[in-house]
């Protein structure tokens, strides 16, 4: 069995800075698929509160900032300010939540936004730009699909603006299709079960989440060979703890053997990367110094453990370093491709 990881520093970083609910609240699954096997939930307003939200939106402020000397860019930059203007509609300040639930057998995700907005003034920006949406009644609803620059309908992927500033979407395959269900389910008042181990996470993380065994993830890291040996479930979330950065995911396996498998091939990953991050050339700056160090600190403090049929990766670090090293980001120039195939890791930097 073969499993390849490519992760530049760049990428693992911001994997880990991006990702970004507390746990669901009244009607937070509502609409959303009964048979979902993916489940994650991001609390928006716990993310604006965080120290880490807010290092990221100045990060983000200073993106666009630079991004203004680009002609498309600026475009952009200047419509988005014109749906605001013209619908009091700030995504910055006006999303509460979004959850995303995926099926098995589905590469379809369904979003339910929460959050508030003048739905006629919403709906009237939204049909005035008719080089980018085009309106359709599915179900009752005015639903919009995206037009694409050379006027073909985007079919993997529409939303449907609610009356109770709340929003509906589907992402993929049959889009409309999953749309209309999803909107049958949401009138009905009826709500996506959360797993059973999702309701155990404690505290106000930004993220959380949770993955059965039937989800093309599990799949991917079960076995090849036709055995008990794939993933029952998995939990994870990621919140703050004071002034570090909290990340916790639990996985439980049908035998420890898979389990014990999977915890020596991530330790081995990660000695791996971080030898490679602390051996590899980068810039002769201040900026990319620092980020070597922030992503050693990082790495180290990733901590894999595994007992019977369960696995757990952990990690706290100081928001100061990982905000430093979204910073910083550009500086960095090592990205090692590692491969581990059947316990040997090859290394190609």
């Amino acid at each position: 069995m073969k499993r390849k990881f490519l992760l530049g520093a760049a990428g693992f970083c911001a994997a880990i800075v991006t990702t970004t609910a507390a746990p669901l609240g009244e009607n937070g699954t509502r609409g959303l698929p009964e048979n979902a096997s993916v489940l994650v939930h991001f609390d928006c307003d716990a993310w604006r509160e965080s120290d880490l939200g807010k290092e990221v939106r100045l990060f983000e402020k200073d993106t666009l900032k630079k991004a203004s000397d680009d002609k498309d860019a600026s475009r952009v930059i200047d419509q988005m300010d014109a749906f605001k203007k013209e619908t009091g509609f700030d995504p910055e300040t006006d999303i509460y939540s979004l959850t995303f639930a995926g099926t098995n057998g589905s590469d379809a995700s369904v979003i339910l936004m929460k959050g508030k907005f003048d739905k006629a003034k919403v709906l009237a920006a939204l049909d005035s730009r008719k080089t980018l949406f085009v309106p359709k009644t599915v179900g009752g609803n005015t639903v919009y699909f995206v037009k694409e620059k050379d006027g073909d309908i985007d079919d993997d992927f529409c939303f449907a603006p609610l009356d109770d500033g709340n929003a509906l979407a589907v992402l993929g395959n049959g889009a409309e299709k999953k749309l209309k269900t999803a909107l049958v389910a949401y009138a009905k008042n009826e709500s996506a079960p959360v797993p059973e181990p999702m309701k155990s996470i404690s505290g106000n993380p930004f993220l959380t989440g949770a993955v059965t065994g039937e989800s093309a993830l599990a799949t991917a890291l079960s076995s090849s060979k036709k055995d008990d040996s794939g993933m029952l479930w998995s939990v994870f979330s990621l919140g703050e703890n004071k002034e570090n950065v909290v990340w916790d995911l639990k996985m439980k396996f049908t035998n420890a053997e898979k389990a014990a498998s999977l915890a020596g091939q991530l330790r081995s990953f990660i000695s791996v990367y971080s030898m490679v991050a602390a051996n590899s050339p980068v810039p002769a700056t201040p900026e990319a110094t620092t980020f070597r160090s922030d992503m050693l600190k990082v790495l180290s403090a990733i901590s894999v453990t595994n007992s019977g049929e369960n696995m757990g990766i952990a990690a706290s670090v100081p928001q100061k370093t990982l905000a430093g090293l979204l910073k910083n980001i550009p500086s960095m120039s090592f990205t090692p491709e590692i491969e581990i195939e059947e316990g040997v890791i090859e290394i190609d930097d």
